[in-house]
């Protein structure tokens, strides 16, 4: 819920309905595209009640909660203008307006391109997201048929879950297929699986390539893992297009937005895979086939594209960019670790168990091991050693709470680790 700060009225006689540009008598606000007039505007920056817009450096219109279900609100934070539109309400509409230097991503628009580099064993540009056989801008690259390029390289915001943004590739950084004897490769397979119960053979290689793109500093839970890195299947089609996937529906069908068709984080020009059995076939699985830009099942030998998904953590905050194909934006996590992501500490290390600690922003620290209320802030380090040395065996929970320059909260996190027997 938005903080409630001071009320700012601003009224506005309708010249046109076209683009207007109003001042209020202290010149503090400036507002574009309004069809309606007695708007009043609540505003905090980075947590702080404002009586003015942001006039200065970069900050992003975070979250706007209006009492009107029909306005929507947006802010250039080039140029400092803030442009609200309601089609439908005659009279003043409150908004609440919140702006952060340095959002959390899971606030960004889905299909936003952010600037993400894997690390978990991709090669080269493709960590960065640039796709299989890729020239040029002008020759995305593709997987399966040169005739079918994908449309865009990079990363992209999939959907947002659980204050979590989910990234996935806006093309495909590999090509794959799997032969009649369950192995993967990236170039051809001569031969197929003709099994059902073997297929997710084919399904857990597609993971496998896809893990490869994981950032521990990035994904949810600080580590790698297929809990926060897998190739795209049937749940995240569905939480993409709001259809679910299915071969009764897509099978057959052209032009079927319900399938994917010009939705872009679907239908992105090329071939790939989904990584999720087609029953219909018994021993396939399914495919986006860009000729037809529609769902269809295949047999494992066909080299398609993998588009890995990638979890985030709910405290990756953006640092810059606009979100565009030209402007990513920038991410950083505020996070930390526990003797570099260790699941265990042996009792010959129990005197020094480091932490390691992660934000853009945060200027005071607090860290707990015995409750989840934290009041002794102390200055961020990247680095802090805990002594455990009268601990006893046994699970052990670690608090940390960081805040910035404005004394707010801007991450409350928790990590896990087993201190064994000596």
């Amino acid at each position: 819920m938005m903080k409630k700060g001071l009320l700012v009225g601003i009224i506005i006689t309708i010249v046109s309905l076209l683009s207007i540009v109003i001042f209020n008598d202290k010149n503090t606000f400036i507002t574009k595209s309004v069809d309606y007039n007695g708007n009043n505007l609540r505003i905090s920056i980075d947590g702080v009640v404002s009586n003015t817009l942001p006039t200065n450096g970069t900050y992003y219109l975070a979250d706007y909660d209006c009492s009107s279900a029909n306005t929507t609100v947006s802010w250039d934070n080039v140029d400092y203008t803030l442009n609200v539109s309601n089609g439908k309400k005659k009279g003043g509409v409150s908004c609440n307006l919140d702006f952060q230097s340095y959002p959390l991503l899971s606030s960004m628009p889905v299909g936003s391109y952010v600037t993400y580099i894997g690390n978990n064993g991709c090669s080269n540009d493709a960590c960065k997201g640039q796709n299989a056989n890729y020239v040029s801008d002008a020759e995305m690259g593709y997987c399966g048929n040169s005739n079918y390029k994908y449309t865009n390289n990079g990363w992209r915001i999939a959907y947002i879950e659980d204050g979590s943004a989910y990234l996935v590739s806006a093309g495909s950084t590999e090509c794959m297929c799997t032969g009649s004897n369950g192995t993967s490769s990236n170039g051809s397979c001569s031969d197929y699986i003709t099994s059902a119960s073997n297929i997710s053979v084919h399904l857990n290689n597609m993971d496998e390539v896809a893990l490869k793109y994981c950032n521990k500093e990035l994904a949810r839970g600080g580590l790698c893992n297929a809990s926060n890195s897998w190739a795209m299947d049937a749940t995240d089609f569905e939480k993409i297009t709001g259809s679910i996937l299915s071969a009764s529906s897509c099978y057959g069908t052209y032009s079927n937005k319900t399938c994917g068709y010009t939705n872009d984080l679907i239908d992105n020009g090329g071939y790939y895979w989904l990584a999720a059995a087609d029953i219909t076939s018994g021993h396939g699985a399914f495919s986006w086939v860009a000729d037809a830009r529609r769902v269809i099942g295949n047999i494992s030998n066909s080299s398609y594209g993998v588009r890995p998904v990638i979890a985030l953590e709910s405290m990756v905050v953006v640092t810059g960019g606009t979100g565009t194909y030209e402007d990513p934006y920038t991410i950083e996590n505020n996070t930390f670790w526990i003797n570099d992501g260790a699941l265990e500490v042996i009792d010959a290390d129990k005197k020094e168990v480091t932490l390691t600690l992660r934000s853009p922003n945060a200027s005071k620290m607090c860290i707990s091991t015995d409750t989840s209320v934290c009041t002794k802030y102390i200055d961020f380090e990247e680095s802090y050693t805990l002594d455990w040395t009268d601990e006893e065996p046994g699970e052990k929970l670690v608090y940390v709470y960081y805040k910035n320059d404005n004394g707010s909260i801007i991450a409350t996190i928790n990590r896990s680790i087993t201190l064994l027997e000596p």
